[in-house]
């Protein structure tokens, strides 16, 4: 086949050798039996080179492209919702296939029976496009090592069609829209295959999404950046096995969703689970295992930096671990792990979890470091002796302990800030150790940000925070799930601390606010905190000293000082609260407002 030379004739010889090809893939599917090879040069076959969309490729017809390299033998459909249609045995493999049409429930490729797919770029740039169909009837089906994108709304990469069985679809890099899902399986599939492929999003949609399904294999994928990263419906009876996974970055790890089949069971083994994946940083409202129905199993998974490791009804948990992976390099999105990843042989059978294996070599992550601001890092090594310059590096190359002599932290001194607060993963501790602590200074300048923000299981402790940015949207500290704030004076223009989560600390802090606005405030989220030993000053305006949220639930407010301004509130009390314990709190105020309100 050449679209430039090719001849559509059987006479002469035509279509018998690459010196006398045919013209177009249309035409030579009409004429090829099943078993033979159909050739295809590099170029563009579409509508100008006599291209009939949908092409049919017959059963047992094999089309292969022959060009170097072999993708730049392109089939362009234009706005035709379908390019390709796959009979029973028949492959496609080595092109370039395009279509902006809306391809909906067809797909750019239909696979009408079993058919395989092999080494193809394809881009479903229509909106809400499929960019493959996998037809009830197409069972066996190979999906292998193709690039697929599917970027533009609710499309779909791959999508099963209803009791479509035994499919593999293995090794391919699929690309989803905003609100699209990566693979779909529609309803009752079963044995499928779904291992080896790159699954990426845009923030929101599905990884790996199912309705009501059977028994299959969903195995060493790497899902990143969806609403959800693998989201199950299972069958009455059905044991569905999701093992060696790297899933990052998703509101929801995995779910067993509720699809009213019980009973049912999800095993979940020897996988990575992260929200925001390297450390000095932490996405807010990350699940890790969510089980709405059914029996849902955990073991020898690594659960780290997300909010809610489990939902209530989670069992085993056998071998997990809530860990940095130590991954080789988050910005180029290179998810393998490194040989001193704890993820590196932590799995069952002493083998590792998520993905990859591991690469060997060091990451360079230390478990503690020190950091003094200075003109530059001056070769340091993050050593008592040899401190890095900024907060910044060292949350970034510390996974657990960072001290900080005295001195300014801020976006002079190279700090994230103003762009992005200064940011805690799990399990980091920044502690200042200058004399007093309070001399080593987070300022956040004037810039609508946060200043400090704490993931879960964190601790901020003695330092000055401070900022002059009075947008009562951002915190001067805001801390989430199991968050400590120790120790530290914040002195801030509009909030002081905000907390976001549950088992949040506040703990003797000086805390004084400027303007009208609240110095620590408890979210709904922010059930069963303890704010002891503060002192704190909201003389400014009608500022609360101590505000909790509408259902903030199960507080501790204990031998706090606060001074309120006049027509200020000490400690306000807003709506749907219980189990409040307010006790041992010298609260004054200048004639008006509120004690406690």
């Amino acid at each position: 086949m050449n679209c430039d030379t090719g001849v559509n004739t059987t006479e002469s010889g035509y279509g018998t050798s690459e010196a006398l090809p045919w013209k177009n893939i249309t035409y030579a599917s009409t004429q090829a039996g099943a078993g033979d090879i159909i050739y295809v040069a590099a170029g563009i076959y579409n509508a100008a080179t006599g291209e009939s969309f949908p092409i049919n490729i017959a059963a047992g017809g094999y089309v292969r492209s022959t060009a170097s390299p072999a993708a730049s033998a392109t089939i362009d459909a234009g706005s035709n919702a379908r390019v390709l249609t796959l009979n029973f045995n028949s492959t496609l493999e080595g092109f370039t296939v395009r279509s902006s049409g809306a391809a909906g429930g067809n797909g750019l490729v239909y696979f009408a029976d079993d058919a395989k797919m092999i080494n193809n770029f394809i881009y479903a740039s229509g909106s809400s496009a499929n960019a493959l169909y996998v037809a009830s009837a197409a069972d066996n089906s190979l999906i292998e090592n193709n690039n697929i994108s599917a970027v533009a709304g609710s499309s779909t990469g791959i999508y099963l069609g209803d009791s479509a069985d035994n499919e593999t679809i293995r090794s391919n890099t699929i690309e989803a829209g905003a609100s699209g899902t990566g693979i779909n399986l529609s309803a009752n599939n079963s044995n499928y295959n779904i291992t080896g492929n790159v699954i990426r999003g845009q923030g929101s949609g599905y990884g790996i999404n199912s309705s009501i399904i059977y028994s299959g294999n969903i195995s060493t994928n790497e899902v990143t950046n969806f609403g959800e990263g693998v989201r199950i419906h299972a069958r009455n009876g059905t044991t569905i096995n999701i093992y060696s996974n790297t899933i990052l970055k998703n509101t929801v790890g995995i779910r067993a969703a509720y699809g009213n089949y019980t009973p049912k069971t999800l095993n979940a083994k020897n996988n990575i689970i992260c929200g925001s994946a390297d450390l000095g940083s932490f996405m807010n409202g990350m699940n890790g295992m969510i089980n709405d129905e059914g029996t849902f199993n955990s073991s020898y998974n690594d659960i780290w930096n997300v909010n809610h490791p489990y939902s209530a009804s989670i069992s085993g948990k056998t071998g997990d671990i809530a860990r940095y992976p130590r991954f080789v390099s988050v910005e180029a999105d290179d998810y393998r792990i490194w040989g001193d990843s704890p993820c590196a042989a932590a799995g069952e059978f002493v083998t590792y979890m998520g993905c990859y294996p591991p690469v060997g070599g060091s990451s360079n992550i230390t478990s503690e470091s020190w950091v003094m601001p200075g003109p530059d890092d001056g070769g340091g090594d993050g050593s008592y002796g040899n401190p890095w310059k900024t907060i910044k590096k060292g949350l970034y190359r510390t996974e657990y302990i960072v001290h900080a002599n005295a001195g300014t932290y801020n976006a002079a001194n190279g700090e994230s800030l103003p762009a992005a607060p200064v940011t805690l993963a799990q399990n980091q501790y920044l502690r200042s150790e200058a004399l007093p602590t309070v001399t080593a200074t987070i300022d956040g300048g004037s810039a609508a940000q946060h200043v400090v923000l704490q993931g879960i299981n964190t601790t901020l402790e003695g330092f000055t925070v401070k900022t002059t940015n009075a947008n009562t949207s951002y915190y001067g500290v805001l801390a989430y799930e199991n968050a400590a704030v120790l120790n530290n004076s914040i002195f801030i223009s509009a909030r002081g601390v905000g907390l976001d989560g549950a088992g949040a600390k506040v703990k003797a802090n000086t805390v004084k606010t400027d303007s009208s606005a609240y110095d620590i405030l408890l979210t709904g989220n922010g059930d069963s905190c303890v704010i002891e030993n503060n002192a704190i000053d909201a003389k400014a305006g009608t500022s609360t000293g101590i505000y909790l949220g509408d259902s903030a639930d199960n507080e501790t407010i204990r031998n706090n000082t606060i001074e309120a301004g006049t027509g200020g509130t000490g400690i306000s009390i807003s709506a749907n609260n219980s189990n409040y314990n307010i006790t041992g709190n010298v609260i004054r105020g200048q004639g008006s407002g509120y004690g406690i309100n």
